[in-house]
């Protein structure tokens, strides 16, 4: 969720509690501000505000699941894993639709030329008894999103008294025009993998079937480690004006 976080960080809105000097900026003005600070800052990272390099990201954490069938085992993983794309993105709408409302609300187009994920597979059947490898296969796992657009609406609720500021809602549809998918060193079902699993996967991209969990997650992950963490904000802007 740490790059989702970057990708949204637009919406961490109106200095909420921190002290950043709005000089008479609009909200719109004040948004675009971070997102161009976010862009400047993600390619090599700030370590000291826990952002990591995102050209490309490279993702720590290995995913391995091992089945324990008795006379032998079953391990599926997933390692080695980075992302490119991610810092190149093009903001082409952040409205202000606010009208009588009582906090900011936008809606907001932002684009990618591509992005893409690459890593390793692997898939182990060992024989308990003796610790053979029965099966030890694996190779390269990625995908490639082409003209890949985040959109919706978000609303942002300002410091007052009686109500914890941050996101109200935030809504994301999705969209790609083509993906690539490979899934190699499998044979005949590595070409069915590339013939098939791009348009397949522009599909389910296309379908929003990933908003209700992605839209949420980002809105609780940003009230908790942006909003609720405003010296990040402070530093994130002080880096980009130093």
């Amino acid at each position: 969720m740490k790059l989702l976080t970057v990708f949204c960080i637009f919406a961490i809105a109106i200095g909420a509690n921190a002290d950043i000097d709005t000089d008479g900026y609009t909200n719109k003005q004040i948004f675009l501000r971070i997102i161009e600070c976010a862009q400047k800052v993600i390619v090599k990272g700030l370590p000291e505000i826990g952002v990591p390099p995102h050209d490309p990201l490279r993702i720590s954490k290995n995913f391995t699941y091992t089945l324990d069938l008795g006379s032998y085992s079953i391990e599926v993983g997933v390692e080695n894993m980075y992302m490119e794309g991610i810092p190149w993105w093009e903001v082409r709408q952040m409205d202000d639709v606010s009208e009588k409302e009582e906090n900011p609300v936008f809606d907001y187009n932002i684009y990618w030329k591509m992005m893409s994920f690459e890593g390793k597979w692997k898939f182990v059947i060992t024989e308990t008894k003796t610790g053979n490898k029965m099966v030890d296969n694996g190779g390269d796992i990625g995908f490639e999103l082409d003209h890949l657009t985040f959109a919706g609406r978000y609303n942002f609720s300002k410091p007052e008294d009686d109500k914890e500021v941050g996101f109200n809602d935030l809504t994301l549809h999705l969209h790609t025009e083509e993906s690539e998918v490979h899934f190699d060193n499998l044979g005949l079902i590595s070409s069915g993998i590339r013939l098939l699993g791009g348009p397949a996967l522009t599909k389910i991209f296309n379908m929003d079937l990933l908003t209700d969990i992605l839209g949420p997650g980002i809105r609780d992950k940003f009230n908790k480690d942006w909003v609720g963490k405003p010296e990040r904000i402070v530093a994130l802007i002080t880096h980009c004006d130093d």
